[in-house]
């Protein structure tokens, strides 16, 4: 790319959204067995950023003008802590999550938390702009750095890495056919959790609970969604929504919920060219679904509709026009108050990454983004690895607690348990 470019309006959101408490920015801790010391991880994060061009970025704010820039950028910057106990893991992911990225220096950053003796596990834990990257490639980027430190631990020859060519810009990638639709139509008057507590932004902090699905329910499900004819994903949003719908039931007295749902899906089956997860870069959107739920609302049929209205939108390319729009900063000022979307959820599939790098051995990875704007909008990632499914349920804390989210949570495995049984 030329030493100066101007952000483009979805780059300039994610920035916007890294100064409001790290919003948006995406987090992930990787568990690792094996002799991981900071010298390896320091070399593999060179590396790394030697190969990817859009880890030499930093963003330069001039005269209300963002623009990214090559020359002046640091090198990703590692922190190295001792693991004090055993939860210690989770509190650096929280610490991490919400600290905004100096992205006048650099647009990732990295902490290696050492194991207590050779028999304990290692944490990684690296947090990028989501400018620069989504979660598919973003997870790509933590497999090759353990590749790095395979081939530095095995004592192999490392030649120079060859830099990945600069893919042009979001806008250049969009078919040219599509890219006058208009926007999908709003729907007014969405039902959301609200806010239990109302604090400004800059007091907001984002939060997460874990829950997994075991290897027989993760298949089990997959087999009860094709046979219902549907999807994974249609039934992930199902289980969301009537969770999301019965905690809105009861808190705000109303038996009919009118709820919509924003899916984050993957942008690359549409460009006009291919680009790989191999290449980290920001190529992600959402659709938004909008549903009616009452008490006896079925939850295949609800699974089917979600998928149906979801396929229609990504048909139309419909959603190509908001990329570009420049409606997207206005967004930034309606935080203050609840986001009008019921529930938020991403899913990114089964991860197509080893669990083994020689002496070293993948044993879990946690992918979350940081969503302490978003005030009463409870969020889902999904992601299967090792053939079991995590569910990481994000909130901004305190607008919705802990314990409305806890009952969320619980109730979203509830819902696909009973839908399998």
């Amino acid at each position: 790319m030329n030493n100066h470019q101007n952000l483009l309006p979805h780059e300039r959101y994610c920035e916007l959204l890294n100064r409001q408490g790290g919003t948006f920015n995406i987090t992930i801790s990787s568990q690792i067995k094996g002799p991981l010391t900071p010298e390896m991880i320091r070399q593999a994060l060179d590396m790394a950023q030697f190969r990817h061009p859009r880890l030499n970025w930093r963003i330069v704010e001039e005269q209300d003008c963002f623009q990214f820039k090559t020359e002046g950028t640091q090198k990703i910057p590692l922190q190295v802590v001792d693991k004090l106990h055993d939860k210690y893991w989770q509190e650096i992911v929280t610490a991490q999550i919400n600290k905004e990225i100096d992205s006048s220096k650099c647009l990732m950053r990295a902490v290696l938390i050492r194991a207590l003796d050779e028999k304990d596990s290692n944490y990684l834990i690296t947090t990028v702009h989501h400018a620069i990257a989504d979660g598919l490639s973003f997870v790509q980027l933590q497999s090759e750095i353990l590749s790095y430190c395979q081939k530095i631990a095995s004592g192999e020859t490392l030649t120079q890495v060859t830099p990945l060519p600069v893919i042009p810009s979001l806008e250049k990638l969009l078919p040219h056919s599509t890219t006058t639709s208009q926007p999908y139509e709003s729907h007014l008057e969405i039902d959301t959790l609200g806010f239990e507590k109302w604090v400004p932004i800059e007091s907001r902090k984002t939060a997460y609970i874990y829950k997994y699905l075991d290897e027989k329910l993760t298949q089990h499900l997959k087999k009860i969604a094709k046979q219902e004819k549907t999807t994974l994903h249609g039934a992930f949003c199902a289980a969301l929504m009537l969770a999301t719908a019965g905690i809105i039931r009861a808190t705000q007295k109303i038996e009919v919920v009118r709820a919509s749902c924003t899916t984050i899906f993957n942008l690359r089956p549409y460009l006009k060219f291919t680009v790989s997860n191999e290449h980290l870069n920001s190529l992600a959107w959402d659709a938004i679904s909008w549903q009616t739920l009452e008490k006896n609302t079925s939850f295949w049929g609800l699974s089917r509709e979600v998928r149906q209205q979801i396929r229609s939108v990504l048909k139309s390319g419909a959603f190509i026009s908001e990329i570009t729009s420049e409606q997207l900063d206005e967004f930034i000022e309606l935080l203050g108050q609840e986001v009008e979307t019921t529930a938020d959820i991403s899913n990114l599939g089964k991860l197509d990454i080893p669990t083994v790098y020689g002496t070293f051995e993948l044993e879990e990875i946690h992918p979350i983004c940081g969503t302490a704007a978003f005030g009463g909008m409870p969020t889902l990632i999904i992601s299967e690895f090792r053939e079991k499914t995590l569910l990481s349920f994000l909130f901004s804390e305190p607008s919705i607690s802990q314990t409305t989210m806890e009952i969320l949570a619980n109730n979203v495995v509830s819902n696909l348990i009973d839908a399998c049984y």
